[in-house]
């Protein structure tokens, strides 16, 4: 029921913020801000997935996989963009796996104490908790490019598995910049 409430949300709502809402309006009041840090773990770990597998698309695009002209090596923009996007998906990855530290050291800024108890289930993950969770983003992400490599063959596109995963990840990754820079204006 609350992934109903939570997906009938998402249609009024930009970036899916709704079905976050919609979950967590189901429970009691006493659990929604640990469920509040559990999305923030579950969507961190979902945009890790999106940069790293967008990232290799990108590589491989970029150094003319399926032999798609590119622009050569020595391209300051592009060497800037593969940079920060690298730097971006490692620092995710650093911070996912201490997402305790980071909840600690949030806590102790004054004006964001009126959160404490959403970070308090920030600091209580383990390792191989988060290492799960990570793990079912990857097989989640998986799920989505086959179910687009399905779509693919059933409305007759021409594209082999190769190629219809690598142009879909790197188009989740554009779309997660877009949608993000839409939602948060930066």
């Amino acid at each position: 029921f609350p992934v109903t409430i939570g997906v009938s949300f998402t249609l009024f709502t930009p970036n899916r913020i709704g079905e976050h809402l919609g979950r967590i309006w189901h429970l009691s009041p006493a659990s929604r801000g640990a469920a509040v840090s559990l999305s923030i773990a579950g969507g961190v770990a979902q945009l890790f997935v999106t940069a790293l597998f967008g990232m290799c698309a990108f590589e491989f695009l970029w150094r003319g996989g399926f032999n798609i002209m590119s622009l050569t090596d020595h391209a300051l923009a592009i060497n800037f963009v593969r940079f920060i996007g690298w730097s971006t998906t490692m620092v995710m990855l650093l911070l996912y796996f201490n997402l305790g530290e980071v909840g600690n050291f949030l806590s102790r800024i004054k004006w964001i104490r009126a959160i404490q108890p959403l970070l308090e289930a920030l600091t209580r993950f383990s390792f191989t908790e988060l290492s799960v969770v990570l793990g079912l983003s990857f097989l989640r992400y998986l799920v989505f490019l086959l179910q687009y490599y399905f779509l693919f063959q059933f409305f007759g596109v021409e594209l082999g598995l190769s190629h219809s995963f690598f142009t879909v990840a790197f188009l989740f990754l554009a779309l997660a910049l877009i949608l993000r820079r839409i939602v948060t204006g930066k």
